[in-house]
């Protein structure tokens, strides 16, 4: 199986740092602004910060395993009510 890179930012509101994001579906340029979906602050991207990080390949032996059923998840979870 072949696993795939996604990319992903996460961006900071300038005017409050708890006010953080994320989206695979905005890929910023320095200098675009961004409405803070918290508060509304309009933020001037000023830095993109690189953070990628290169996963060696490995092999390794394919082992079975056996998913539990719904019934076995509704008893593991506790849930209770109609399904």
């Amino acid at each position: 199986m072949k696993a795939h890179l996604a990319e992903i930012f996460n961006f900071t509101c300038d005017r409050d740092p708890k006010h953080w994001w994320s989206s695979d579906g905005i890929r910023p340029d320095i200098g675009q602004m961004l409405l803070c979906p918290y508060c509304g602050h309009k933020n001037v991207v000023t830095e993109i910060v690189n953070h990628t990080v290169t996963l060696p390949s490995v092999e390794v032996e394919a082992t079975e395993q056996k998913l539990p059923t719904v019934d076995e998840m509704v008893g593991i979870l506790n849930i209770e009510g109609d399904r």
